[in-house]
């Protein structure tokens, strides 16, 4: 903090230079699990930087992590504006509409995060839990059978599996994944 100190006191410091000096605190307090400073830090690295991707993702991933999935989605498309096409963010866009009960606002943004990459066990699952709610049983399946490829020890995935096959009557493939 002190460095920020003594950096605002000298006028030749540049916007940008200022936001990063804003933002490292903000990942400081981030760190140790001080949330509403770290907004405030990457509110006002934002605020001096308007076109830096960086700030406006921070600001949706604490607003994630604290259950604010209003205000990380406001964030997260701000930043996605910033950077379009970037599979992490699609995936956490899409999970928060997802945790809004969005799914037709989620699926979008999971299925560009999944041609983006084509190893997104994230979007995978997410798109498999839209399918499931959907009554897409068997679509949910293969998409969570995919996910678990790429990321075996998954134990949400296999949960999620168990459940879809359970749906579909086969409770005994639903056990394994249990």
């Amino acid at each position: 903090q002190s460095m920020l100190s003594s950096s605002l006191g000298h006028h030749a410091d540049t916007p940008g230079h200022v936001a990063k000096l804003y933002g490292n605190l903000g990942k400081l307090y981030q760190v140790y699990d001080f949330p509403d400073l770290a907004v405030a830090c990457y509110t006002n690295a934002h605020r001096l930087a308007p076109k830096e991707f960086i700030w406006p993702y921070y600001l949706g991933r604490i607003y994630e992590e604290k259950g604010d999935n209003a205000s990380a989605i406001q964030q997260l498309k701000l930043a996605a504006q910033l950077r379009p096409g970037d599979p992490s963010l699609e995936v956490s866009l899409g999970q928060a509409y997802l945790d809004e009960n969005h799914p037709d606002l989620a699926a979008p943004w999971l299925e560009g995060a999944l041609r983006a990459d084509k190893s997104s066990a994230a979007a995978m699952a997410g798109l498999g839990k839209i399918a499931l709610s959907s009554g897409r049983v068997s679509d949910a399946i293969k998409y969570f059978e995919s996910a678990l490829a790429i990321q075996p020890q998954a134990s949400s995935i296999h949960y999620s599996l168990a459940m879809a096959y359970r749906q579909a009557g086969d409770m005994q493939k639903a056990l394994e994944h249990l």
